[in-house]
């Protein structure tokens, strides 16, 4: 193993109450009107500026949709609420310090918004993209390719980059990049993060721990 690149939202933080109570706010004062059910299966995993384009395309005002996101970034960043870390994130963080294995994170989020939750729960991440930093987002593959350059691992051993992933999207995004994904099903189903292209799945960061996997995997010769 070459390196491990962390989606955030839903892999590291329980963030969705947040993130919907954001963009109907945001929505409200955008828009004047209540925003319609929120639907999470479609939505997660998306970039902000396609969800706000999705959300501003409902009410017919396409135009507003940057403002929309613009708006809703400011609320988070403003924010008192803070999400919940995951099962086994600081485990998880903690092993591969002591095993000197670069990791990083990925996400179609704000950058600036995933900084601000990494300094309150005083986790320590060199390598973080979100939606700023590449023009093309997940599904493509240029965010991981571009962390895993930032990480300095050599694009010959993007196969034993590690990729935890919750949604589709991002898992698409890390098998087109050659590296290997594991599903984190938080929010889908195990099938259908096996479809895309994860090659195991489990409930969290922690099962993950329990299962003796991450042991494994510093063993060459056993993963990848």
């Amino acid at each position: 193993m070459k390196g491990v690149i962390f989606d955030f939202d839903g892999v590291l933080v329980d963030s969705f109450e947040i993130h919907s109570q954001m963009w109907r706010q945001a929505y409200q004062i955008v828009f004047g009107t209540t925003m319609p059910d929120y639907p999470r299966k479609k939505l997660t995993g998306r970039a902000s500026g396609e969800i706000a384009l999705f959300l501003a395309t409902q009410i017919g005002k396409t135009d507003r949709a940057e403002v929309l996101a613009e708006t809703k970034l400011s609320l988070m960043l403003s924010s008192t609420l803070y999400p919940s870390l995951l099962e086994g994130v600081e485990e998880v963080v903690d092993l591969l310090q002591a095993k000197k294995v670069p990791y990083g994170i990925v996400s179609n989020g704000s950058r600036r918004y995933i900084t601000k939750i990494l300094t309150h729960y005083n986790l320590a991440f060199t390598v973080v993209l979100g939606y700023e930093d590449c023009a093309r987002k997940k599904p493509h593959p240029d965010p991981y390719l571009a962390c895993a350059k930032k990480l300095n691992i050599p694009s010959s051993f993007n196969s034993r980059v590690l990729v935890f992933e919750d949604s589709p999207t991002g898992i698409q995004a890390g098998d087109a990049a050659g590296m290997y994904c594991i599903g984190i099903s938080s929010n889908f189903q195990e099938k259908l993060l096996i479809n895309k292209g994860a090659r195991e799945v489990f409930g969290s960061l922690k099962e993950f721990l329990v299962s003796g996997s991450m042991e494994a995997l510093f063993d060459q010769g056993k993963r990848i």
